[in-house]
């Protein structure tokens, strides 16, 4: 067969798209392991940056303690102290015009506090001179606190614009002295009035320390008393600090580093505390981007960037004006995200390779080859052909044996079939014949049966008054309209006008068809019966009525009853024309009295009568009320059909919106009124299913 001739091609088509999706495979980890390999170095760069900053931040603030321990101290010594020990240690060499604090008190020792060092004398000095003088010393305190907080700090030091400083660590006047050219550098300068207006603390640009520890940069804060400039308060870091803070980032290829401006703070491999001078930004950025370092630069983006084979971060600190930056090459990224995928692959592409031909080896033994051999062994069977079981697998000699039987018992059940379709035909052309005569049957009795419906329908038409009858009615104008649901309907009005006396009725019979029609027709006939026999009592008119209807229905083994309401109209007589009395008695859905000029009320029935033909005696449910209508008042009669004629959205049609509509056309003639509340109800309705009968009565008083 093709199958099996096509085995292989099958195998090796299965063998490529296996390939292809595990070189799929293999490209999605890649490409996860290129963004989670950018992603790491991200997170690591964020992280040392709140690192370094929260350090600088300490700084910060150090700087911002010392500052305000100075101004405070000031504040609360407005005169100078007579009992410091430290003020009294200081040494003046009159030779040199020097002053220093190199000899210490017993009391204390060069770790405990700095060295103060000035040019000029200590007599004859002002009041201020000698309070910030002992100021100075007092700063000593938060020099140790310091040194404590931010370890390997360089310098912590004030300087005063009358030419002294006091530096911790202690260090003799011999190897670091005050002199002017401290004021040139940008410590005290940025801090001048004119510089720093803010009061700020500020950072200064790299330079080479004076006391010799080479490279660094510091924190300063200017010192006021009230409005005047004293000084400033500084601490230095040397570059070197500023590098560890770099060390064991966890990607070492390229390092991260610090810049200012155009100089290089921090880089462990070009930056170092014993440099001569300060490096530019550019040597720490490979030559393939020196000629659009500008626009790398002035990129402002938080995140990773490309530009030119390189994918670069830089990120601004948020407590010193520097900028972190690292870059890395995209061949980097690759390599890392290469060999950190293949590895997997190449052990997943061998393993898929076996587990094909191990599959391709057992799928021939063990089902390909059992498979051709069963085919042609059906085959065989099928042309009646005697074969012996070859040599397969065991599993498979139960399908042979299943199949050799298969074949058996299937001619055998072929030549019993064969037997039974004859007799089977003789069997269908007599039940044939059978169903013919009682489809005739039925048929016979669909036409007596339609023949009885159409004739109920007519006498219930046939009943109705007629338009000349209703018309002749002497002071109303009467307007009416009756649909069935069905060919037979359960709904009842009449208008009936006997020696003087006019009866208007209107019920609804439970349920549809021939039987509720039937019981119309009693009801219809009743009615006239008494009127005929002048019955004009309602409440005996109403419960013989009910009798008879009681009666019929026991006799019929019915359940149906029906809601019935009887009007007794009287126009007034003489000169007083246009003027009428209604009686209502009979319990039915709600009345709509409608005035004159459109207002409507709604007259609720429950308490005016019962259902017929559910007990044999209702005197007692049965009252009656009376309603005057003046020239074009008038009444609207209305089975349930109408107010739960429900539209495909199952909303029902409603009193409300019958009230609204009959207001609207009420003074147009009742023909136009009845009109107007069908073409609304069929408005509503649309092209759904009428489920019950429909019937409607308007009554205008002349």
């Amino acid at each position: 067969m093709k199958f099996f001739r096509n085995y292989n091609y099958i195998m090796a088509i299965t063998c490529i798209i296996l390939m292809l999706i595990a070189a799929g495979i293999f490209y999605m980890q890649f490409k996860s392991r290129y963004d989670v390999t950018l992603g790491d170095i991200k997170a690591s760069f964020e992280s040392r940056l709140l690192t370094i900053d929260y350090v600088m931040q300490t700084a910060t603030n150090q700087v911002q303690r010392m500052k305000i321990q100075a101004q405070n101290y000031l504040i609360s010594h407005p005169s100078p102290p007579t009992d410091l020990t430290l003020l009294e240690a200081l040494q003046e060499d009159k030779a040199q015009k020097t002053y220093n604090l190199d000899q210490l008190p017993t009391t204390y020792n060069i770790h405990m506090i700095g060295n103060l060092t000035g040019e000029g004398s200590l007599r004859n000095r002002t009041a201020d001179f000698y309070r910030e003088l002992a100021m100075a010393l007092d700063l000593n305190s938060a020099y140790q606190g310091i040194e404590t907080t931010i370890p390997n700090i360089a310098w912590v030091y004030y300087t005063s614009k009358n030419q002294f400083i006091n530096i911790y660590p202690w260090v003799k006047s011999a190897d670091f002295h005050f002199s002017a050219e401290l004021y040139t550098h940008e410590f005290y300068t940025l801090g001048l009035p004119e510089n720093n207006p803010s009061k700020s603390v500020f950072w200064t640009s790299a330079y080479i320390d004076e006391a010799g520890k080479g490279l660094m940069v510091t924190s300063a804060a200017p010192v006021y008393e009230k409005q005047t400039f004293l000084g400033t308060v500084a601490l230095d870091f040397t570059l070197d600090i500023l590098n560890n803070l770099l060390d064991h980032f966890a990607y070492v290829d390229t390092p991260l580093f610090i810049i200012n401006k155009n100089q290089l703070l921090a880089h462990s491999q070009l930056v170092s505390s014993k440099d001569k001078t300060i490096k530019p930004i550019q040597s720490a950025f490979p030559d393939e981007l020196q000629p659009q370092l500008a626009k790398i630069l002035s990129n402002s983006t938080q995140d990773f960037f490309y530009h030119d084979g390189y994918w670069i971060i830089k990120q601004s600190f948020k407590n010193v004006p520097w900028q972190l930056v690292y870059w890395v090459s995209h061949q980097t990224i690759l390599k890392e995200a290469f060999y950190s995928t293949s590895l997997g692959f190449l052990v997943l592409l061998p393993a898929i390779i076996i587990i094909l031909m191990i599959a391709l080896y057992l799928t021939r033994r063990e089902f390909i080859h059992p498979a051709n051999l069963l085919v042609q062994h059906i085959e065989a069977e099928n042309q009646g052909k005697t074969t012996v079981i070859p040599k397969v697998p065991v599993a498979w000699q139960a399908w042979f044996e299943t199949v050799s039987q298969a074949f058996r018992e299937n001619r055998t059940l072929v030549k019993k079939l064969e037997l039974y379709n004859a007799s089977l035909e003789a069997m269908v052309a007599e039940r044939t014949l059978e169903i013919s005569k009682l489809n005739e049957r039925l048929s016979a009795e669909n036409m007596r049966m339609g023949t009885e419906l159409e004739t109920t329908r007519r006498l219930q038409q046939m009943i109705l008054p007629k338009k000349q009858e209703l018309k002749a009615i002497h002071g109303l104008d009467i307007a009416s309209f009756m649909e069935p649901a069905t060919e037979v309907g359960g709904d009842y009005y009449d208008v009936l006008e006997y020696d003087g006396h006019i009866k208007i009725g209107i019920g609804d019979i439970t349920g549809h068809g021939l039987e509720s029609g039937v019981l119309m027709l009693m009801v219809q006939t009743a009615v006239r019966t008494l009127l005929a026999n002048q019955e004009t009592d309602p409440l005996r008119f109403m419960n013989t009525l009910n009798r008879i209807v009681y009666d019929n229905v026991n006799r019929m083994n019915s359940d149906r009853n029906l809601s019935l309401l009887l009007l007794d109209y009287h126009p007034s007589l003489g000169t007083d024309t246009g003027h009428g009395t209604l009686h209502l008695s009979g319990q039915h859905e709600e009345i709509i009295l409608v005035r004159a000029n459109g207002k409507v009320e709604r007259i609720d029935t429950q308490d005016l009568g019962f259902p017929l033909g559910l007990e044999a005696n209702i005197e007692s449910f049965v009252a009656q009320t009376g309603i005057e209508l003046a020239s074009g008042d008038g009444l609207v009669l209305y089975t349930d059909g109408i107010p739960e004629a429900c539209n495909r959205q199952n909303e029902m049609y409603g009193v409300e919106r019958l009230c609204t509509v009959v207001s609207r056309h009420w003074s147009k003639t009742v023909d136009e009124i009845c009109q107007a509340v069908i073409a609304d109800v069929r408005m509503h309705i649309d092209d759904y299913k009428v489920f019950d009968d429909i019937t409607l009565l308007i009554l205008k008083q002349q």
